[in-house]
């Protein structure tokens, strides 16, 4: 069969598609991705979203780690995967492509991704023509776009940043801002958070109301995806 992951429950309902869709609701660009197996990777996450995101470890297993098991246990032979261009899609991309390489090293995988946009546009954005046409121009992902993927989720979970810049500079269709993303990782860790920097310029210009100041973000910042949770966890953060 023909499988659909798409990166968030946001595109569901205009998706063309209503048959073997799975959901990756994960937001891996935030909190602990190092752990010796796949089960202690997942308790870690569950943990940290449970203290983080007001919801329960039995709720995560039951929607997050419930897709992936489905994923991993059908008949698929070919899986395209819908996953935009920013920070948050594209970490819980490669994760996806790693799971892929073990889980289902068979199937046919493609990259499903919005047109290339300096706005970062998303899929939610587009109705149900403009979805086909991005389906109709997946992008296949052959086995160098494979290990490239495995060795960015590497890097990005072990914290190796010598390797992730280094990986960065390699050029695949698979992940046509690749360079811009992982610098957008870097310059978000201490000591000179880019976001954090960011948000405190907005303050400082007298913006204070969230959604003002959440838009003003991401006029500059949507290479990083975060959304609501993540904006106001940073100002929380530095409040």
């Amino acid at each position: 069969m023909e499988a659909h992951v798409l990166n968030g429950d946001a595109l569901l309902e205009n998706f063309p598609f209503k048959e073997n869709v799975f959901v990756c609701r994960e937001c891996l660009m935030d909190g602990p991705t190092d752990a010796p197996t796949l089960p202690a990777f997942w308790a870690a996450r569950a943990a940290f979203i449970a203290k983080e995101y007001d919801a329960t470890e039995s709720e995560y297993y039951s929607r997050v780690v419930s897709e992936f098991e489905k994923l991993a246990t059908s008949n698929i032979a070919a899986v395209n995967l819908w996953f935009e261009h920013d920070l948050f899609c594209q970490v819980n991309l490669w994760f996806t492509l790693d799971f892929l390489s073990t889980h289902q090293p068979g199937c046919r995988v493609y990259i499903v991704m919005p047109q290339p946009d300096p706005t970062w546009s998303r899929f939610g954005q587009l109705d149900r023509k403009e979805l086909s046409h991005c389906y109709n121009q997946r992008v296949p992902v052959r086995n160098d776009d494979m290990q490239l993927a495995i060795a960015l989720w590497t890097a990005y979970r072990t914290n190796d940043l010598y390797l992730l810049r280094s990986l960065s500079l390699r050029h695949s269709r698979c992940f046509p801002f690749l360079q811009q993303v992982c610098q957008a990782h870097l310059d978000r860790l201490p000591p000179m958070s880019r976001p954090e920097q960011r948000l405190k310029a907005i303050r400082a210009a007298g913006i204070t109301n969230f959604d003002s100041l959440f838009n003003e973000f991401w006029k500059t910042e949507g290479i990083y995806g975060f959304g609501d949770l993540q904006v106001k966890k940073i100002l929380e953060k530095n409040h």
